[in-house]
């Protein structure tokens, strides 16, 4: 089983989002390899941001900036995202499809949200699944 980088997944999902040659764009973190079907729900869950962003968000307008970071911790990876000079925010009267896609996508996570006035602020605290080695050996059939 092989698994897929986060900074070239963040980069991947996100990459729709900023037009060539803008700087309204940061990603930064160390190496980290996540699992097959964490790379899957994580990518979804970085693309509904991006889209969030651009459509209400910090890359909404000409001047916002995204600056999605993470670290690493004893079996987990915190990823923060943080959108800052986008329009006035207003925290949403209800939950919308994007916020259950992103709860829902990742159970085992921790989500946090802050909808601060210059830009909306989300945590994700993820438990990192430990890919197993692929079997290289022969099978072995009993007849």
């Amino acid at each position: 089983m092989t698994g897929a980088d986060l900074g070239e997944l963040a980069k991947g999902q996100l990459a729709p989002f900023c037009f060539e040659g803008q700087e309204r764009l940061s990603i930064e973190g160390p190496k980290v390899t996540l699992s097959p079907p964490q790379a899957i729900a994580l990518g979804v869950v970085l693309h509904e941001l991006g889209t969030n962003a651009a459509r209400y968000g910090a890359l909404s307008n000409g001047t916002g900036r995204v600056n999605l970071s993470w670290t690493l911790g004893p079996g987990r990876v915190v990823l923060a995202w943080a959108e800052r000079q986008g329009p006035p925010v207003v925290p949403p009267q209800r939950r919308g499809l994007g916020t259950k896609l992103i709860q829902r996508g990742l159970p085992d996570a921790t989500i946090d949200w802050r909808f601060e006035a210059d830009g909306v602020v989300c945590a994700i605290d993820l438990p990192l699944a430990k890919l197993q080695p692929k079997n290289c050996g022969a099978a072995r059939v009993n007849l």
